[in-house]
């Protein structure tokens, strides 16, 4: 069958087809699997090393945790002098910097941003 699909093609006046997918060397092979392992441990180097700031900081948080106590730590009350570490005040200023400056990117209101942001920490604080 191979020997008369040769002839019909010498017939047409077209070259024979080559394999459509060429295998390659070996030494391109071993460098492939060499990088697929390479990008293989950087990735997972990543992640490690995610994962160890995460208990790292976790870790080194938890006396605060335990000496402040969460209600404490979770409260509108920032006074730093009084010992008293609420974050919610923190927490609402910075959201609201953030929500303002992605709207006010690329425009010329960044002073009128910036006054909003200003009463509505005044605001938190009451």
């Amino acid at each position: 069958m191979e020997a008369q699909e040769n002839s019909q093609t010498e017939q047409n006046g077209q070259a024979p087809k080559k394999r459509e997918l060429a295998l390659v060397s070996r030494s391109t092979y071993i460098k492939e699997k060499a990088l697929q392992w390479i990008f293989f441990a950087c990735a997972f180097l990543a992640v490690v090393t995610v994962i160890l700031i995460f208990v790292f900081t976790t870790y080194s948080a938890l006396p605060v945790f335990t000496d402040i106590g969460l209600a404490d730590f979770f409260s509108f009350t920032w006074a730093p002098s009084e010992g008293r570490y609420g974050i919610v005040s923190l927490l609402a200023g910075s959201a609201s910097m953030a929500r303002r400056s992605v709207l006010a990117s690329g425009s010329k209101l960044m002073p009128l941003t910036a006054r909003r942001c200003a009463w509505c920490c005044r605001t938190v604080r009451r």
